[in-house]
Formats: structure tokens, sequence, C-alpha cells
């Protein structure tokens, strides 16, 4: 199964239920899966397909979200990298997977000013000022249908690639596949017992494994609310748990 119709599975059955909750933004299980489907359509409409490589910087934003379900609607691969990452190590990650696509912020975008990325043909902004050529996600999305046709995958087709922090040399890529996904997401719901009415507060960073795989789509299989923080800092994140009845919290020990 695409990983992705863990939201449109969840859109069919529980339509108006919440999916995500930002500050004071809040989408509804259907409203999501038609975002992202607008943006899968986008991303088709740039040619970007099965096996293609679209590389997302982006820090905890709903935006996020979207684009990482429509990647995987489209069969394409998410390449995850850490926003605070320098020109040298967003520069090596892009090159080393083959990245035809870049969605980032106009901010972050301008880290890669003198890069050279011979693969890269397409710089998608959620907001703020890039470069010439830079497309802004707003003006692909407008108009745009919203629906859009899932491309079938088997359990092997890679959705996700992650790359190590290399602190003893450089990152390494790791490959997680639509099965790989849909086996740890079950697990971890399983595990956390995660149910409809949970809110589940996510604090850790969306582009990490931990914040993906053991948070977001886990609640999202079990149709349950993530409520994203945009970061992790102990006041902002007891504020956040008191203010949206938070039933369900992961973090790392420290936070703690």
């Amino acid at each position: 199964m695409n990983i992705s119709q863990l939201v449109s599975e969840n859109a069919a059955a529980s339509p108006q239920q919440y999916a995500l909750i930002f500050e004071h933004e809040k989408y509804t299980y259907q409203e999501l899966d038609t975002l992202s489907s607008q943006t899968a359509a986008a991303l088709s409409g740039l040619n970007i397909g099965s096996g293609d490589r679209v590389a997302l910087m982006l820090a905890n934003h709903p935006q996020f979200v979207v684009t990482y379900l429509a990647v995987q609607k489209i069969g394409a691969i998410a390449v995850l990298i850490n926003p605070e990452y320098k020109a040298a190590e967003i520069s090596f990650i892009l090159n080393n997977a083959e990245c035809c696509t870049l969605v980032t912020t106009g901010e972050l975008r301008w880290e890669l000013s003198n890069a050279k990325l011979p693969h890269l043909q397409h710089v998608i902004l959620i907001y703020g000022t890039g470069q010439e050529g830079d497309l802004l996600l707003a003006d692909l999305v407008c108009d745009l249908s919203t629906s859009f046709h899932t491309v079938d995958v088997d359990d092997d087709t890679p959705s996700t690639l992650l790359y190590t922090s290399g602190t003893t040399g450089t990152p390494k890529g790791v490959v997680l596949s639509h099965g790989n996904l849909n086996t740890t997401t079950q697990q971890c719901a399983e595990a956390f017992s995660i149910q409809k009415n949970d809110r589940v507060l996510h604090c850790m960073p969306v582009y990490h494994s931990y914040g993906l795989t053991t948070i977001m789509l886990p609640s999202f299989r079990a149709g349950a609310t993530v409520v994203l923080s945009p970061n992790s800092e102990a006041d902002a994140v007891l504020q956040i748990a008191n203010r949206f009845e938070i039933t369900i919290f992961c973090a790392v020990p420290m936070l703690f």
C-alpha cells in the first residue's frame, strides 16, 4: 500500500476528523488529502514522477506534511534534509541522491546561492523570495484539481531517503520502502495504543526518522490528530500540551 493512503483512507472514513493542528491552523483528514492531491498534481505537472528524488528541506510546518504526502502519491522518493545544515552538507545530499527537485523556503534557499547542483531542475518555495527561476508552490497549485490518482506501489518500492548525520565521515543514504513504513507505523500505533480520539503532540523534527515513523505516520494510521509544534522548547511544548489537551506525547529523554 502506498503510505499516503493512511490519510486518504481516513479522509474517506472520517472526513471531518482533524488530522493536523499547527498553532492556529487546523486541517481535517479530507482537507489534508485534498491539499496533498493538489500538490501531487502540481509536481506531476512538472514531469516529476515515479522514482524521482524530491528533497524536502523544511522545519516543522504543515506544508512539510502536505508535500511529503504528495511526493508519495506520485510514486517519487522524499529525501529529507535538516534545514539547519550548511551549504556543503545540503549540496552533498542533493548531489548524492541526484535530487531533481528541492522544496524549501526562500530564506533557506539562499544557503545554496553558489552551490553546484547538476541534477536539480526545480526549486519550489512554500513561502519567501528565492532566485530567478524558482517556483512558488501557491502558484503551482492554483486552480488544480482536488483529486489525484495515487500511484500503485509494491512493498519494496522506495518511499523515503534519510541520511545519517555523518559524524565520522560523509552522510550515508538509508532507503525506507513503502512496506517498511507500513509495517513500522502499524507496530508503533499498536505499541502506543493510539486511538482515533487521541491528540498526539509532535515536537520532534519532522525530517527525522523518529518524528516521521514513530509519531506522524502511526498517528495517521490510527486516524488520530497530530498537534505539530514548531519547536521542542519545554515551555512552548507544555503550553501546547495544555491548550490542545494532548493525550500522547513522544519525545527524547532530554526533553522530559
